[in-house]
C-alpha cells in the first residue's frame, strides 16, 4: 500500500497541468483532459480491474463516483482531513488535483478500470 502511495505521489509530480475550479459530483463526459482540482461524491471501493485474469492482493483505494461508472484511485498521503479504516461503500466526499488516466505513465495502472487518479486533500464521511 505504501509503494502505491509513493507511485502515485511520483506520478503527480511530474504531470505539468492546470488547475481548475470544482466540477460536479459526476465527472463530465468527455472526461477532464488535464490535471483539475475537483469535488467528488462517491462510494469508498476497491479499484476495479479491466481483466479479471490479472490478479492483485490489496485493494487499491478508490472512490466510485455517484450516478456513473466512473473510478477514481485515491492517495490519502496529502489529505488534511481524512477517515481512517472506512468500509467499503461508505459514501465520501473527496477534493483534490484529479489526474485523468491518460496522463498516467506508470504502466502499472493499465490493469485498472480507472478514469484517473485524486490526490486527496480533504475527505470526509457524506450523511
Amino acid at each position: 500500500m505504501l509503494v502505491l502511495t509513493l507511485i502515485v505521489l511520483l506520478i503527480l509530480l511530474f504531470i505539468v497541468g492546470t488547475y481548475g475550479k470544482p466540477i460536479p459530483k459526476a465527472l463530465p463526459t468527455p472526461l477532464l483532459d488535464a490535471p483539475q482540482l475537483i469535488t467528488v461524491i462517491g462510494y469508498w471501493e476497491c479499484l476495479p480491474l479491466r481483466n479479471t485474469e490479472y490478479r492483485i492482493m490489496d485493494c487499491t483505494p478508490a472512490i466510485a463516483i455517484d450516478q456513473s461508472d466512473g473510478h477514481l484511485a485515491v492517495s490519502t498521503v496529502n489529505a488534511s482531513t481524512s477517515p481512517t479504516d472506512l468500509p467499503l461503500g461508505t459514501k465520501v466526499r473527496i477534493r483534490g488535483i484529479m489526474v485523468p488516466a491518460n496522463h498516467v505513465s506508470d504502466d502499472r495502472w493499465r490493469h485498472f478500470d480507472m478514469d484517473g487518479i485524486i490526490d486527496a486533500e480533504t475527505m470526509e464521511v457524506v450523511r
